[in-house]
């Protein structure tokens, strides 16, 4: 029974960006067939549908859905950790914002950046039809034209933040009460793939999302995710712009370079990150091993 409720309630989180954009899609629609209307222009349903699919009223929609999910679940995941664990946070907060763990988390989200397009190789080989699809409806909608500051502003802080605290923050964390890791991890980032809406990114979604799920699990906080996933957005958008600069047999050199560091160092990073934050269950042995020397220590100068 446990299980099937936090099943349910991960599938009613995972609904709530998919509805949000379906309703703010046909809003958008809606107000652009009625300013146009108004001003005497003929109804085309093939411009509309360009219009709505452009970059622009991409940009636009994300916008406003990144906005909306950080400021209505973003309060809700503030107060539920300030009522439940107030001082605790505080911790894990210093923790993570630690120089060693923010490096750390920044090596793995870069070394994750290319065992994720790894990945994205693989499928091209095995499925060149869906790839050639996806990459034409990434070209359609692509955010590529925006300037630099927009273009990180969204895809680099305001995305990873608002797809936390939905993933992560509720379907992740909810899936945790009902399931043992391994399994609410892998059902999470089904979800976080599912909601990307392609095949093509749904698969590197998940496998995304297994290992955003491990940072929360270790760090025990949305902020760990947070900075993983804003450190491997931004990495994404740098290597594009490496593109733009060097040749291509200087950057094959070193994606080839870099794909075989980032498979040889992922697992010593996943170890790392592990170390550095240890569960709940080794972290309260240690608190007693601590305990337990202080007090023989005091015994002894007594």
């Amino acid at each position: 029974m446990k299980k099937l409720k936090s099943l349910g309630f991960a599938v009613i989180y995972l609904l709530i960006p998919i509805v949000l954009q379906i309703v703010l899609s046909v809003m958008i629609s809606f107000h652009i067939v009625a300013v146009r209307l108004l001003r005497g222009v003929e109804y085309d349903a093939d411009k509309l549908e360009a219009w709505i699919t452009s970059a622009q009223i991409n940009m636009i929609l994300i916008m406003l859905v990144n906005a909306t999910i950080i400021v209505g679940v973003g309060i809700w995941y503030w107060y539920v950790r300030r009522v439940h664990q107030p001082v605790e946070a505080k911790d894990r907060y210093r923790k993570i914002l630690a120089p060693q763990a923010i490096v750390t988390i920044l090596l793995l989200a870069f070394a994750s950046q290319f065992v994720c397009n790894i990945l994205m190789i693989a499928f091209q080989n095995m499925f060149p039809a869906v790839y050639e699809d996806y990459v034409k409806l990434a070209d359609t909608m692509s955010l590529k034209t925006m300037a630099a500051p927009a273009m990180i502003a969204i895809v680099g802080i305001f995305g990873p933040i608002a797809e936390e605290l939905v993933f992560r923050g509720m379907v992740f964390r909810t899936l945790r009460k009902g399931f043992p890791f391994v399994v609410a991890a892998l059902l999470s980032g089904v979800c976080f793939g599912i909601y990307h809406m392609n095949w093509v990114q749904g698969v590197y979604a998940s496998c995304l999302g297994v290992v955003l799920a491990f940072v929360y699990e270790r760090t025990q906080s949305i902020l760990g995710a947070i900075l993983f996933h804003m450190f491997f957005n931004c990495s994404s958008y740098l290597l594009e712009q490496l593109g733009n600069v060097l040749s291509d047999g200087m950057l094959g050199l070193l994606y080839l370079i870099a794909m075989a560091v980032s498979v040889v160092a992922f697992i010593p990073l996943l170890r790392k990150v592990a170390r550095l934050f240890p569960s709940r269950k080794k972290e309260l042995q240690n608190r007693e091993e601590t305990s337990m020397i202080q007090e023989e220590e005091d015994d002894e100068n007594v």
